[in-house]
């Protein structure tokens, strides 16, 4: 009993935080402030659904699988948002009201 309302809180946060991040992208202004909303939103949406996912699956085989996963997202959304950050920076991306940038 404890273990399905973990589970159901636990995909229902996630899945929250998943919409949340996917109007942030809608309705952001630029590029970079949409990477921001995936690349702080994106991991922690996903993990809270894996975390409900190897709850209800157990600690067998699908256990450690779901449990690289979740280390696979951990280091690879972050690193991705940061060089589509990168490319958009040095492409000289026009950003929100135009703030100036050292491009130095």
């Amino acid at each position: 009993m404890i273990l399905d309302v973990l589970e159901v809180s636990l995909l229902i946060s996630g899945s929250f935080i998943l919409l949340l991040s996917a109007f942030g992208v809608m309705r952001l202004p630029d590029i970079f402030c949409r990477l921001h909303a995936l690349a702080k939103s994106m991991p922690l949406g996903i993990n809270l659904m894996l975390i409900a996912a190897w709850i209800h699956l157990g600690h067998d085989s699908a256990g450690l699988k779901i449990f690289l996963a979740i280390v696979f997202q951990v280091i690879s959304i972050p690193v991705s948002g940061h060089l589509v950050a990168l490319i958009a920076f040095k492409k000289r991306s026009p950003r929100w009201k135009q703030k100036a940038i050292n491009y130095h």
